[in-house]
């Protein structure tokens, strides 16, 4: 280190260069995994083939991991700042080619320069941060180094979906720009240039031997599958290439005395065994996020923004215990925190076996938070066992080495991974696929034996194969991890400052070996662990549910093809429905008075109460899972007659008892399974409750409309009536017109006055509901008028799929939640036939005697185990389970014929707008017809042909035809709103999204008037 560097530079320099060098290291790692959210869009942009999508992650390692060993001569022979500037412009220009490529082969290409340049930044930046800090600082420099480029790894994936999602993949790359400038800027103005003296030997033979290996390697595993492996030529040529190399590069270390790789780093057990489990780190590290994204984007339809969010919790995990741990480090054994970290990464690996098509978010943010704090453990603690019984003069090489094996683990797993992704795909693909002809039933269950069927049909089968095969890839990557895990045991102790070098070295497994009554814990604490994870019972799964991609092939050429019809919606089937549904009517009327039934509805509140009064009973069974503690206190005097004579005494107890139940079996579990899923039934109650209201809201302003409509027709009608018995009675008086005419007239008059009693009765009725409907009486809040002009019939209606349906609709929600609490309660009555394991103690202190109870008194304390089991209750037990069995049965039966009813619903409301359509168009046809034949018999009547009596049945026909249109229109309007609610109006989670309606404490809504 240059000590004269630590006196020379301010200290205002020295945090330039320090914030120049970590945000070097963040930008090396944001550009490995910034792609990963963005892959779709890449690959659909770059037309890229899915085995090419691999290349963008191991093209930038790969040429990263080949430079880094050269950065030590670089730097020592053309100096430190002259090569970090350089390599700080190539990286920009890397980044500006990527933006720029119009294929697949130059954003490869682009991607190599970037990495490349990479190569140089994280060495170089340490070298920087050792020479302006004085050696006290090292170890919080180390760690700021490893958390920073730990945090471009974790980071990257939401900051590129974020910056995909809302500005176009392009983006990702512009991102850096700015923060490469700003590392430029630091080191050219701030940084003093230093070179090595005298000029530096390396060990070129080695470093291309090295890199011809692992070229050839690389190039072997990304191109193999496309190019058929061993077939190819190329793939031959680069076998050999791969065998030579790396046969050269060993023969060469083990022969030569001096190259770029020293042999005192092979002496070392802890750096070697070190070094291989920090590969295995690198191989489950990036190949988690190269496997994660693509199911969430294309199997699970997150966008890139969501798919980005959701590494977000893996990410803080992973850089909160690297701190913690780094902290941690002079406290506890390394080794153990290494040990404990291997058991959270496999723990979280084997529960991404568990993954499927059919999971929400949830699954995927547990297993990252349990990766992430295992791997932010394990990184720390490696290093840390690595390096310290390693000769202080080899740690420069030996870092250099550490990290090279993990980038090369990463680019090693992701190619590994796709290799057998896309191969365990196809064959999965051709294993689900083999029995799905069109001349078997099963294939009608999915779709249509049409084309677009058999393609919907094909998606699935496909979407099926390669979740199958996703699971795959991550039996490897537990496969890798579990296979080193072992080598922890025999990593040594480092000797304390002051032992001898002879006295002997402990091993972690000795260590463990030796201290039986802490590894007698630690079996204890495991078994009770292992057990108290165990839950007997159904695991729940959402059932499968053969579904079709159509509601009713009769409504097929309406929804694809524009019908001719007048005012007829055009309907795009897979579309779904965002925000608020009712919005596309355009009515500021409708909006404001739904703002404000839902703000007020007492349904709402009440549901609202029920929901926290739900969650409260999940809060009461999960105490379950806690030790019961309670306290007992007594206090007293007594008289006892022994020989005759009386004596008195006081006496007092008081203590504590504790009591804890092992739910060995899950009893506890499943009950707090069961409660969790009532508490999400009465969320979706909120929610069904909320799609009721909003549907009637819509539904009673319509009618309204269409009421004030009709009244203002049949007004009209009836003045035409009353025009026409005047003129009818005034021929009668001229002998013109008989009686018989007189008495028509009159008939006609006052059966179109019953017309009217009937509409005011619904204008009313409308009205009434909607103050019901808004939480209050009729008196204390009148809606306003509505009219046919404060609404528009939207022009395009989204129809949701029906598996959209099955998976958002309330209903059908709620009849899951029931099923998923039936399927709990098989696990609490199954559990009730196994024993309890208890664990029970008090401590208390007594005294009893003449003096004062306060007194000195005697301490007692008991502690015990209890294993206690049902031995014969009659076969009552047995029942519970059987009738638990039948009731999940039940529930299955009812859940199935909810979505078959929501669908059934659906279809319904489909050929209603259908048909609503035809009739609007007819009573259109007809309304025109009435309006041509009323403008010609005004015309006739001003030219003396015609009558006013002729006028004025043209006059009533056209009242007739208008009444009939607002029927029609009327009919469009409501089935339209039926069709948002039967679709399940993106109701699905609002009372999560409930912040701008919460009712306040008495019912009544906060924030209104």
């Amino acid at each position: 280190m240059n000590a004269s560097l630590i006196t020379t530079i301010s200290g205002g320099s020295r945090r330039l260069i320090t914030a120049a060098a970590l945000l070097a290291t963040y930008v090396q790692g944001l550009n490995i995994s910034i792609p990963n959210a963005a892959l779709s869009h890449i690959e659909g942009s770059l037309s890229m083939t899915d085995d090419e999508v691999g290349w963008i992650f191991t093209s930038y390692i790969a040429a990263s991991v080949i430079v880094m060993p050269l950065t030590p001569w670089l730097a020592g022979r053309y100096g430190r700042k002259t090569v970090l500037q350089i390599s700080l412009v190539i990286f920009a220009l890397g980044l500006v080619l990527a933006t720029l490529a119009t294929g697949p082969i130059e954003f490869v290409l682009a991607r190599i320069v970037q990495g490349a340049a990479s190569g140089t930044l994280i060495p170089l930046s340490m070298a920087m941060l050792l020479e302006v800090w004085s050696a006290a600082r090292r170890a919080p420099i180390s760690l700021a180094m490893g958390a920073c480029g730990l945090l471009g790894i974790s980071s990257g994936g939401s900051v590129g979906g974020w910056l995909c999602e809302f500005h176009g993949w392009h983006a990702i790359f512009y991102f850096s720009l700015p923060i490469v400038g700003f590392i430029f800027w630091a080191i050219a103005f701030w940084l003093p240039e230093k070179k090595a003296e005298p000029k530096p030997a390396f060990d070129f033979f080695g470093f291309m031997t090295f890199s011809l290996g692992m070229i050839g390697l690389q190039m072997l595993l990304d191109r193999g599958e496309r190019l058929e492996w061993f077939a190819s030529k190329e793939i031959c040529v680069e076998a050999i290439a791969s065998a030579v190399g790396f046969y050269l590069f060993f023969a060469h270390v083990l022969t030569a005395k001096t190259h770029f790789f020293n042999k005192g780093l092979l002496r070392d057990r802890n750096y070697i065994l070190s070094t291989i489990m920090f590969f295995a780190v690198g191989f489950v590290l990036l190949p988690t996020l190269a496997l994660t994204s693509p199911m969430l984007d294309e199997l699970l339809g997150y966008p890139a923004d969501t798919t980005g969010y959701m590494t977000i919790p893996r990410g803080l995990t992973l850089v909160g215990s690297l701190v913690l741990t780094s902290l941690a480090a002079s406290r506890i054994d390394n080794r153990v925190l290494a040990l404990v970290g291997l058991a959270l990464v496999a723990y979280a690996n084997w529960l991404m076996l568990g993954y499927s098509p059919a999971m929400d978010w949830r699954p995927v943010v547990i297993t990252g938070l349990l990766q992430g704090a295992g791997l932010g453990m394990l990184i720390p603690a490696l290093t840390k066992v690595a390096f310290s019984t390693l000769d202080p003069k080899l740690h420069p090489e030996g870092n250099m080495i550490f990290n090279v094996f993990r980038l090369y683990g990463s680019t090693l797993g992701i190619g590994i991974v796709q290799i057998f992704f896309y191969n365990n795909t196809q064959a999965m693909h051709l294993a689900l696929a083999k029995d799905l002809t069109p001349f078997r039933a099963a294939a009608h269950l999915a779709a249509p034996i049409t084309t677009p069927g058999l393609m919907a049909l094909n998606d699935k089968v496909t979407g099926q194969a390669a979740a199958i095969a996703i699971i795959g890839q991550f039996k490897i990557l537990l496969f890798a991890i579990l296979s080193v895990s072992p080598l922890v045991l025999f990593l040594r102790k480092p000797r304390p400052a002051g032992e001898a070098p002879g006295a002997p070295e402990t091993t972690l497994l000795k260590t463990l070996l030796k201290g039986r009554p802490a590894l007698a814990i630690i079996a204890a604490m495991s078994a009770l662990a292992l057990i108290s994870g165990c839950a007997v019972g159904p695991n729940y799964t959402r059932p499968a549910n053969a579904t079709s991609e159509q509601y009713d092939s009769s409504a097929q050429p309406p929804l694809s093809a524009d019908s001719g019809l007048i005012n007829a919606p055009h309907m795009t089937l897979g579309q779904k429905i965002n925000g608020n549904w009712w919005s596309t009517f355009g009515s500021a009327k409708l909006d404001q008075v739904m703002a404000q039934a839902i703000a007020g509805n007492l349904d709402l509140a009440a549901a609202d109460r029920t929901i926290a009064q739900a969650n409260e009973a999940v809060a009461s069974v999960k105490g379950g899972r806690y030790p019961q503690i309670d306290y007992d206190a007594q206090l007293g005097r007594q008289r006892s007659f022994a020989g005759g004579s009386p004596a008195s005494s006081s006496f007092y107890n008081a203590g504590l008892l504790m009591d804890f139940d092992f739910d060995v079996f899950g009893g506890t579990k499943r009950s707090i399974e069961q409660q969790t899923a009532f508490a999400d039934l009465s969320k979706h109650h909120y929610d069904a409750a909320y799609l009721t209201l909003t549907g009637d809201i819509a539904s009673q302003t319509i009618l309204l409309a269409s009421a004030r409509a009709q009244i203002n027709a049949v007004q009209i009608l009836l003045a035409d009536d009353r025009k026409n018995l005047e003129l009818v009675r005034s021929a009668r008086l001229n002998d013109s017109a008989s009686e018989v005419d007189v008495a028509l007239a009159e008939t006609q008059l006052a059966q179109d006055q019953t017309l009217l009693p009937p509409l005011a009765q619904q204008y009313a009725v409308a009205r009434h509901a909607l103050s019901v409907l808004a939480g209050k009486g009729p008196n204390d809040w009148v809606a306003p008028d509505f009219d046919f002009t404060d609404f528009t019939l939207p022009s395009n209606l989204p129809v949701s799929l029906p598996s959209e349906v099955a998976r958002n609709r309330p209903d059908i929600l709620e009849a899951e939640a029931e099923l998923h609490a039936a399927s709990a309660a098989i696990g609490v009555a199954t559990a009730d036939l196994y024993p309890h394991l208890t664990l029970s103690g008090f401590i208390s202190q007594a005294a009893s005697g003449a003096s004062s109870p306060l007194g000195a008194g005697n301490a007692l304390w008991s502690i015990g185990a209890e294993l206690a089991g049902p031995l014969f209750h009659g076969g009552t037990l047995k029942a519970n389970q059987r009738g638990a069995i039948d009731g999940y049965q039940t529930s299955l039966a009812i859940y199935r014929q909810t979505i078959i009813k929501s669908l059934g619903q659906v279809a319904d409301v489909l050929q209603a707008i259908n048909h609503d359509a035809e009739e609007y168009s007819a009573q259109n046809q007809a309304l025109d017809s009435a309006d041509m034949s009323l403008r010609l018999s005004r015309a006739g009547y001003q030219a003396g042909e015609n009558s006013v009596l002729q006028v004025l049945a043209s006059e009533r026909a056209q009242q007739q035809a208008l009444l009939g249109q607002i029927r029609a229109k009327t009919a469009q309007y409501l089935d339209t709103t039926q069709l948002f609610v039967a679709l399940g109006g993106n109701s699905a989670g609002v009372f999560e999204r409930r912040a701008e309606f919460v009712h306040g404490g008495q019912g009544a809504p906060t924030g209104t008037k």
